[in-house]
């Protein structure tokens, strides 16, 4: 996002030095990695999504298995079982939502030390503003014989100018 930002700012600067090709590599090699970044992302998640769903499956049949068991040997009615089922389903499904938060509060926490680390971070020394101009004088700016271009291969975009250009007066050089 920042680089995309950066670079929309700069445009003209990095058109004008000839490093709009290099700017827009970089910027693709900064989205294929933000891109690889997520399909790792996804498949960790697959991955621990369907460790725990393998898990909670296990844990259904072990119990379904040992429930059987006791209501065969006439240890526990049918009735017993169906509601210890009912309950073991909540606890677990709550302790499963109880982890899941307890890793978001924990990911919370990362990005509150680095958001921390930014605004408790000492501010870069300010320079003193310079003035190029005194207060109160006008000033006054005249051009002669001005050339511009891109680069040394460029051809120019302005050549000879010459202008003059009044205190309080606004210019601006358009092109066809």
């Amino acid at each position: 996002g920042s680089h995309f930002m950066e670079t929309l700012y700069s445009i003209s600067t990095l058109k004008a030095l000839g490093l709009s090709e290099t700017r827009s590599q970089y910027w693709l090699n900064l989205n294929v990695e933000t891109i690889n970044a997520g399909i790792k992302l996804t498949k960790l998640n697959m991955m621990f999504g369907g460790l725990g769903a393998f898990i909670a499956t296990c844990d259904q049949v072990i119990i379904l298995w040992l429930g059987a068991a006791l209501v065969i040997d006439n240890q526990m009615t049918i009735g017993m079982f169906i509601a210890f089922n009912a309950y073991r389903g909540q606890f677990s499904e709550r302790a499963s939502s109880l982890i899941d938060m307890m890793l978001q509060l924990r990911m919370l926490s990362l990005h509150n030390e680095r958001v921390a680390d930014i605004v408790l971070s000492s501010p870069e020394p300010q320079m003193p503003a310079r003035q190029l101009f005194t207060k109160g004088n006008a000033a006054e700016l005249q051009v002669r014989n001005l050339r511009y271009q891109y680069d040394r291969l460029a051809k120019p975009i302005i050549t000879d100018l010459n202008l003059s250009i009044a205190a309080g007066e606004s210019v601006a050089i358009v092109g066809p």
